[in-house]
Order: C-alpha cells, then structure tokens, then sequence
C-alpha cells in the first residue's frame, strides 16, 4: 500500500486535522510515502514523527536546485526535475529569432523566487542580447496588467505562480489562465 501526498489547494495553520486524518485513514501504515512537491515535503517531513516515521519516503515534482538543504532518511528517495533554462533560451531564439524581450512570470514564495533568480541567471547568461524582465513580486492582476503591455517582440516564460505578492494564494492552472 502507498500512501500518496500531494500539494493541498490551501495550507491551514494547524496541521492537526490532516495529520488526525492521514492516521486514521488506513487500517495499516503504508509501505511508501510520496510527496509531490515542496509544500508537501515540508509538510510530511514536519509531521514525520507523528505519522509513518519507519517508512520510507519517496519526494518527487520538485526541482533539484530546491533540493539541496533538504536532509532526508537512509531509506528516503528522491526523483527531481532539472530545469535548463539556458536551453529554452536557445530554443525561444530558435522558434523566434526576432524576440528581444523575455518577460518571466513567477509567484512570490521563496520556492518561486529562487527558481526565479536562477532562471534569470541562466537566461541572462544563455543570450546577451534578451533583455530579461523579472515579475518584480507583482500580485496576479498586476502581473496581467504588465504582460498586457509588452512590447513588440517579447515572449512569457511562465515558471510557477502559486502565491502573489499580495499573499494571495492561487492554484497553478487557474494563474496561467488568467494571464492569458
């Protein structure tokens, strides 16, 4: 039996009530753990004491760069993504030689911005002549309201939006949505 946890829609400030649920859901402990992404990381190794601390835990839909502090068990497992942002500044250029402006969409969170800074970083470093411009911690109709005016020749990179700088938290899909 596994048990799989996956990003809640929202996060309540006393975990009890998931804990008290995830105990009581199943007769026996699972056999493995999986946690998709990072709330869900934090979440499990949070409360790891308190709910299956003999089994192993697998933490996957994360991004390697955002898995380095992160100590995990002898038996923990962890399968992560590798975004190459420099690849997908040459393949922009391919698809779309005459684009000079890159406008990238990312969330408030520390999560989102440190995979902003190395998305600039890398899209910077990839092609000189892209002018990069970072969402600059905008809430989401701010940040509909600026991609609405760039100028000719631009592209979106949208990399995650789940928390605007108004402390809103917004479902992934439903964000991309209301940027377009």
């Amino acid at each position: 039996e596994v048990l799989v946890d996956t990003e809640p829609s929202g996060v309540a400030r006393d975990e009890r009530p998931l804990v008290e649920y995830l105990l009581h859901s199943t007769s026996k402990p699972p056999d493995l753990v999986v946690a998709t992404g990072v709330r869900a990381m934090r979440f499990y190794i949070r409360n790891r004491h308190l709910l299956f601390p003999e089994r192993p835990l697998l933490v996957t839909g994360i991004e390697s760069r955002l898995m380095r502090s992160v100590e995990l068990g002898a038996s923990d497992r962890m399968v992560t993504l590798d975004l190459e942002f420099s690849d997908v500044a040459r393949t922009i250029r391919a698809l779309q030689p005459n684009v000079s402006t890159l406008a990238l969409v990312a969330g408030a969170s520390p999560p989102e911005q440190f995979l902003l800074g190395e998305a600039r970083r890398e899209f910077s470093e990839a092609d000189s002549g892209l002018q990069v411009l970072p969402p600059e911690r905008l809430s989401l109709e701010d940040m509909r309201e600026r991609l609405s005016v760039l100028p000719p020749n631009s592209a979106v990179f949208y990399l995650v939006f789940t928390f605007g700088a108004d402390g809103v938290q917004h479902e992934n899909d439903q964000a991309l949505a209301a940027l377009r």
